[in-house]
C-alpha cells in the first residue's frame, strides 16, 4: 500500500503534517476529512519524511511569486473557507505557511486591508498585492 503525506489544518485551527497508509489520494482525503480535518495537500511518497525541503519542488522560485503560488494559495483559500473558517483566520494560517518572504508579505497585506475595513476584492485590487495576470 503506498504512503502518502499530508498538511492539513485541524478543527483548532492549527496546521500539521503526517503521513498515512492507504490505497489512493481520495481514501487518505476521506479519512482525513472524516476526522474532522480540512486536507491542503497530500502526495504519495517514497518515504515518511515530510519536511520543508520537500515543498520546494512547488516553488519554482525564492522571491518571486508565480502563478503556481497564486493557484495554491487561492485553492487552500477555498479549502479552508469553504469548510468555515472565518476569512482572517484562513488568511492568518496561509501566511504562516508561506514558505516565500513575498507570499508572507503579500497574504499579510490583504489580511491587514480586510481588518482595516476592506472587503476581499478591493484587499486584492490594492497596491503591494500581486494577483492579476491569471
Amino acid at each position: 500500500m503506498p504512503l502518502f503525506r499530508y498538511k492539513i489544518v485541524n478543527h483548532d485551527g492549527d496546521v500539521l503534517e503526517g503521513s498515512m497508509d492507504a490505497s489512493t489520494r481520495n481514501e487518505v482525503a476521506s479519512k482525513l476529512q472524516s476526522a474532522g480535518n480540512i486536507p491542503l495537500h497530500i502526495e504519495e511518497s517514497d518515504n515518511a519524511t515530510f519536511n520543508k525541503a520537500d515543498l520546494t519542488r512547488f516553488l519554482p522560485e525564492k522571491n518571486k511569486i508565480s502563478q503556481r503560488d497564486i493557484a495554491l494559495f487561492t485553492r487552500e483559500l477555498a479549502t479552508i473557507t469553504g469548510a468555515g473558517l472565518a476569512l482572517d483566520h484562513a488568511l492568518e494560517t496561509l501566511e504562516s505557511l508561506a514558505e516565500k518572504p513575498a507570499m508572507k508579505k503579500m497574504i499579510g497585506r490583504i489580511n491587514q486591508r480586510i481588518k482595516g475595513g476592506s472587503n476581499f476584492s478591493s484587499a486584492l485590487l490594492l497596491p503591494g498585492v500581486r494577483l492579476g495576470g491569471l
